[in-house]
């Protein structure tokens, strides 16, 4: 995939963007996607003669960070899959000592139903938008993936994760705490992204019934603030702190939305704001 800059066609009131193409199930042809807006032509160079150049850098860097990410991301298919796990297979017969085991086949198919969302496109543009230096579309994926296939501490990810499932050993847990004030501050803008995309890739999707579940999570603290306070705690860590964490799907099942709240809060009062959005 290969960012551009774009405008429209009309001459007179000419708009900017960031546009990109995408192939998408059952169509022949690639499909154009606006990834980010800019406003009208004019009004940009009446602000800044330079606007297009500076836009045209950021379409560089975009671009650059997609090319760097190409041999851990790939387009998604089943036949390109089943290639991938062949070799996988293959180097653990030819080298017994190879790093890679077959928990890395769960990592690969993973990361394909991530890249099929696209959300490297958002976390780039988020990065560059708050001009975070590092990588904040592999952090993100590290994080999503590895929380699924080994749910733990951001400190046991980042150290064993990476070794265990993708045969590599990153020193990143700096850059991980770093990004996570990034995630959160842009936490709605994701999550609309995310079902838009899903939108995408399920047109029937069901969002008619919301179905909802919540869960506690402990600090090994005594310390109150607005979120973590004592409560009732599923773990049974009534003398800590605690938060309350709910996530909502549709019908099928698809992740909605997630809420933290404190944990002295009703799950009535923790979803009527939720579904009233």
């Amino acid at each position: 995939m290969r960012y551009r800059l774009g405008f429209s066609s009309n001459k007179d009131s000419s708009s900017v963007y960031i546009e990109c193409s995408i192939r998408k199930p059952g169509v022949k042809h690639p499909v154009r996607e606006i990834i980010k807006r800019f406003g009208k032509k004019k009004d940009l160079l009446a602000k800044d003669p330079a606007a297009l150049q500076k836009i045209q850098e950021e379409v560089d860097r975009m671009n650059l960070n997609c090319e760097g990410r190409k041999l851990l991301s790939t387009p998604t298919s089943l036949e390109l899959l089943s290639k991938d796990l062949s070799e996988l297979l293959q180097r653990q017969t030819l080298d017994p000592s190879a790093v890679f085991c077959t928990r890395s086949a769960g990592y690969l198919i993973l990361r394909r139903l991530y890249d099929e969302l696209k959300l490297d496109a958002k976390f780039d543009y988020i990065a560059t938008k708050g001009s975070f230096k590092y990588d904040l579309a592999e952090i993100a994926k590290e994080l999503i993936l590895l929380r699924i296939l080994a749910p733990s501490s951001k400190r046991r990810s980042s150290i064993e994760g990476p070794e265990r499932y993708l045969g590599m050993e990153f020193d990143n847990l700096n850059q991980i705490y770093k990004a996570l004030d990034v995630l959160c501050a842009n936490k709605s803008d994701i999550i609309r992204y995310w079902n838009r995309q899903i939108s995408k890739l399920v047109p029937d999707r069901d969002t008619s019934i919301c179905l909802y579940d919540i869960t506690t999570y402990a600090f090994e603290s005594t310390d109150q603030d607005a979120l973590r306070d004592f409560g009732y705690s599923k773990d049974k860590k009534f003398n800590e702190v605690q938060v309350v964490m709910g996530l909502a799907t549709d019908k099928q099942g698809l992740p909605s939305t997630m809420v933290s709240t404190e944990a002295i809060r009703l799950r009535g009062l923790l979803w009527c704001p939720l579904l009233v959005n």
